[in-house]
């Protein structure tokens, strides 16, 4: 019993050290560079960085949460890797926003922008998608519906779980850690009451948390999905073609994602994968937050850039 409890003290310990990192992120945001222009026919908007000379080259970077933003974690990362020349100069940096829909349901909307993008450009050479935490999981998605698209394509994730809800299961067995879960359901909440569907879903807003299944139930009804169905969309897709490269960036002390589990899973469950995955891990506590320290950690995400380039 003592154990237990020392081991949930110290969960709840490390995410709080990681909240105050990510509040100081939140507050020392630096001034953005790119430029903001609305999405035709969406309620998004995307953040670009100036037009390289040759605009065949994307990075494209998705946050995590429960919707698309442009958070105090991602402009760190965004205007650091704009001072490394090689890359800012080769690669046209894009932050797709949309707060007035899920990440449930921007699979499409994503692959469209980038057919877009790839009609607009004369044909993309190179598309990175980089996702922070659950927009790891998105891109993946995103990564699938493009395969018939013949440009060479990365996705890097970053303290990405392989299931949302496994995430949130393991955080519903740790008593003291369940205000991660009233977070949680507080951003679904704010979501949806903005959502660009609002009244034909209103009346399936659970506005109180009080356990994960009717936070869940709720995230079935307002989208008409089983929970089947839910369990896909939260769930890593490892099914992408060859010519997809993968690279995991993830700290080994994250409170929030054990990828020690997480990559020994994906080995058992799919020991036929093709794709090629590739492991980088920090010893480093945080979640989408190690940033706070310094610049130190873009020496992992330029190797994952420059990894296998051509």
């Amino acid at each position: 019993m003592h154990i237990l409890v020392m081991k949930s003290l110290k969960l709840v310990w490390n995410l709080f050290f990681v909240m105050m990192q990510s509040i100081w992120l939140h507050i020392r945001k630096p001034a953005n560079s790119l430029i903001k222009t609305p999405v035709e026919n969406t309620y998004a908007y995307v953040w670009k960085s100036a037009p390289s000379s040759n605009n065949k080259h994307v990075i494209l970077f998705l946050s995590g949460l429960y919707s698309l933003n442009y958070h105090g974690y991602m402009c760190k990362t965004v205007e650091d890797l704009l001072t490394i020349r090689s890359i800012a100069d080769k690669y046209q940096f894009i932050v797709y926003e949309n707060p007035r829909k899920s990440s449930l349901e921007m699979q499409s909307e994503l692959a469209e922008y980038i057919h877009t993008l790839h009609r607009d450009s004369g044909g993309l050479e190179e598309l990175i998608l980089f996702g922070f935490s659950a927009g790891g999981i998105l891109a993946s998605h995103v990564m699938h519906e493009l395969t018939a698209l013949s440009f060479a394509k990365k996705i890097i994730t970053y303290d990405t779980p392989l299931n949302m809800i496994d995430v949130m299961r393991m955080l519903n067995r740790e008593m003291i850690a369940k205000f991660g879960l009233r977070y949680f359901h507080y951003e679904m909440v704010l979501l949806y009451r903005q959502h660009s569907n609002y009244e034909q879903i209103k009346s399936h807003i659970v506005s109180r948390y009080s356990d994960l299944d009717t936070s869940l139930a709720m995230v079935e009804k307002i989208h008409g999905l089983s929970r089947e169905q839910l369990n896909h969309y939260c769930h890593f897709q490892p099914e992408q073609s060859e010519s997809v490269e993968i690279i995991n960036i993830y700290c080994k002390y994250d409170p929030i994602v054990c990828n020690e589990n997480q990559v020994r899973f994906l080995r058992e469950k799919y020991p036929d994968m093709k794709v090629n995955v590739y492991n980088m891990e920090k010893p480093m506590l945080g979640h989408c937050s190690d940033m706070v320290y310094g610049r130190a950690y873009l020496n992992d995400i330029i190797h994952a850039i420059e990894r296998n380039n051509k």
